[in-house]
C-alpha cells in the first residue's frame, strides 16, 4: 500500500549544505573543488560490440594479473597504442583492401558489411605490426 507523503516537503542534505549559513562548514575540499584540466590527457568515448568489449576486458584482467598491479583499461589502451605506434608508418605504406575503403553504413542491417570492414582493418593493421618483427 502506498504511504502518504509528508506535507512539508523533504529536503536533502545537500540541500542543507548548500545554504548559505551552512557554506562556512563545508570543507574547503568541496568549496574550491575544480574540475580536472590536465593537458596530457584526453578523454575518449568508443562504441564496442560484445566480443571487442570482451577483449578489452581480458586485456585488462591479463595485465592486472601479469603486473600485479590495479591498473585501469585506460592505462591498457594506452600501452597497447603505444606498442600500435612503431607500426603507423609501416601502415601508410600498405595496399588496402577493397573491403576497407568503403566505410558502410551503422544501420542494424548492415551489420555484415561493418564486420567485413573491420576484419580487413584488422588484417591490414596485423601485417603492419607483423613487418615490425
Amino acid at each position: 500500500m502506498a504511504t502518504r507523503r509528508a506535507s512539508q516537503p523533504t529536503r536533502s542534505a545537500i540541500v542543507s549544505l548548500l545554504e548559505a549559513g551552512d557554506a562556512a562548514t563545508m570543507p574547503s575540499t568541496i568549496r574550491t573543488a575544480h574540475p580536472r584540466t590536465d593537458p596530457e590527457y584526453r578523454k575518449r568515448q568508443v562504441v564496442l560490440d560484445e566480443r571487442t568489449d570482451t577483449t578489452l576486458q581480458q586485456l585488462t584482467e591479463t595485465m592486472r594479473r601479469v603486473t600485479g598491479t590495479r591498473l585501469t583499461t585506460s592505462h591498457a589502451v594506452r600501452a597497447l597504442l603505444r606498442a600500435v605506434e612503431p607500426s603507423l608508418p609501416l601502415l601508410a605504406t600498405r595496399a588496402v583492401p577493397a573491403e576497407a575503403t568503403f566505410l558502410p553504413n551503422n544501420a542494424p542491417r548492415f551489420a555484415d558489411h561493418r564486420i567485413r570492414y573491420e576484419q580487413a582493418l584488422t588484417r591490414l593493421l596485423s601485417e603492419a605490426l607483423r613487418s615490425l618483427a
